[in-house]
This record gives C-alpha cells, sequence and structure tokens, in this order.
C-alpha cells in the first residue's frame, strides 16, 4: 500500500532541517541515526527517531515493518557504508532513493593538497616537518597511527567527547595529551587556539562542506600559514541527487 512516509537516514544537522520541513508538509518521517551521541531532536509531530548503525539486512527489514515509500540518504559526506546500503536497499525493494549532496570544495581547488584516501592522506602529512593535527574523525586515527610509526608521537587528534571516541584514540596508539576532544562546528578563533596550543605545522580533515566547518578550518591554517591536506569524499551512490534541502524537499514532492 503506498503511503507517504520516508526514512531519512542520517545524524546530520541537515537531516533535522529536512525532516522538519518534510513533516510541517504533511509527511510521516523516521530518523534513522547511527549514533547514540545525545543531540537535539526538534519533537515535531509526524517525525519519530531511531538510533543504531543499520546494516544491509536491518535496513531492509526497517523499511519493510515501518512501510516506508522513499529513502532519503542525508548521511555525512563520508559515511560510504550506509549510503552503499541505502542504494542497494532502494533497488532491492523498488524504492525511489534520493540523496542529499552537501556542497563541499571545488575538486580542482588548490587551496589544499588533495589526497584520494587516508592512506594518501597521510602519507603526505609525513611529508610535512613537525605537529600533524588531524580533524579526520575517530574511526580513521588507526591508518594515521600505523603510517607513523615512530612519529606517531607528531599526531594529534581533534575528535568528537565521549569516552567511546577517546577510547579509539586510545587504542590506536595516541596517548592522553594527543587527543582534543570537543564539538564542532568551530569559528576559526577556536581553530586557530586549537591549532597553536599543539604548535601544529599541517592539517588533515575532509570535505564536509560548511556544515563541516571546512571554510573556518581553511582560514584558521591560511592564517597560521599551515598546510591543508584534504582527503577527498568518496564516490555516493544515486541518480536522484540535490545539493540543497529545498530542491531535495521539491523532489520528495514529485515522487510522492
Amino acid at each position: 500500500m503506498k503511503t507517504n512516509k520516508v526514512l531519512v537516514l542520517g545524524g546530520t544537522s541537515e537531516s533535522l532541517e529536512l525532516a522538519t520541513r518534510l513533516a510541517e508538509k504533511g509527511f510521516q518521517v523516521l530518523v534513522s541515526r547511527a549514533t547514540g551521541v545525545p543531540q537535539d531532536e526538534p519533537s515535531l509531530t509526524g517525525v519519530i527517531y531511531r538510533h543504531g548503525i543499520l546494516g544491509q539486512a536491518d535496513l531492509e527489514i526497517l523499511v519493510r515493518n515501518e512501510n516506508i515509500y522513499a529513502i532519503i540518504d542525508c548521511t555525512h559526506p563520508y559515511a560510504a557504508e550506509i549510503s552503499q546500503n541505502a542504494y542497494n536497499t532502494a533497488k532491492n525493494l523498488d524504492l525511489s532513493l534520493l540523496v542529499y549532496d552537501r556542497p563541499g570544495l571545488d575538486p580542482n581547488s588548490s587551496d589544499v593538497c588533495w589526497a584520494e584516501d587516508h592512506s594518501q592522506g597521510a602519507v603526505l602529512a609525513f611529508a610535512v616537518e613537525g605537529v600533524i593535527f588531524l580533524s579526520v574523525g575517530s574511526k580513521n586515527i588507526q591508518i594515521y597511527v600505523d603510517k607513523a610509526g615512530e612519529k606517531a608521537c607528531l599526531l594529534v587528534a581533534r575528535v568528537l567527547p565521549g569516552p567511546v571516541f577517546r577510547k579509539k584514540c586510545l587504542d590506536a596508539g595516541l596517548k592522553k595529551n594527543q587527543i582534543i576532544q570537543a564539538r564542532g562546528p568551530f569559528t576559526v578563533t577556536e581553530n586557530i587556539k586549537h591549532l597553536q596550543e599543539v604548535k601544529a605545522k599541517c592539517i588533515v580533515t575532509k570535505d564536509s562542506g560548511e556544515a563541516g566547518g571546512v571554510p573556518a578550518k581553511l582560514e584558521a591554517a591560511r592564517k597560521l600559514g599551515l598546510k591543508v591536506i584534504m582527503v577527498r569524499r568518496p564516490p555516493r551512490p544515486g541518480e536522484l541527487k540535490f545539493s540543497s534541502i529545498e530542491d531535495l524537499v521539491e523532489g520528495v514532492d514529485l515522487i510522492l
């Protein structure tokens, strides 16, 4: 039976904005967020939330049980696994998949040194003499520690608050004084403070767009004369892609 219930995948700020806009238009919205970290979630008529990581099979079961008519991938640009799972689920169940492509940097920008993945990012980082500031997410820290070898002492990672993220850094081999825990996005001033405190010479980050605080990181790095290594986004599957929430809401309207 056709419904107007949609599944929004994502723990991003845009996913909450999207849920709000869809609810205002009368859609039933299930927001699925992988993170268990407490975040503001507006209480809205027609919007419910679930939390926890979804594998391929779990996602298909959820979609069937909730009688979902369309899936919206509004996850972080680097959440490659869930994006692929969303694409596969939509294909397997013959559902519409709409993808929010958060605007990022010009892929040809010469303001940064581009790395194809974290392994290359680590190689490029260790070509720089001095402290390397990692703003790449806790799950990627191990790659940099492994590449660092004896130079692991030169790494400083800024990750989200909470014992889970701290443990990932410690398990990867970082010391307590190599971990900064704080929630972004950060202002230019805050970035400069963190970078100066550790005497960073290089910053490694991801093309997470304005919502991910990238412009402020770049401005801070420019003011301090630091090299910026930017890890490119992984490819994202899907045919219906939108670069604005407004256009995405209109897209949902059209298919429903």
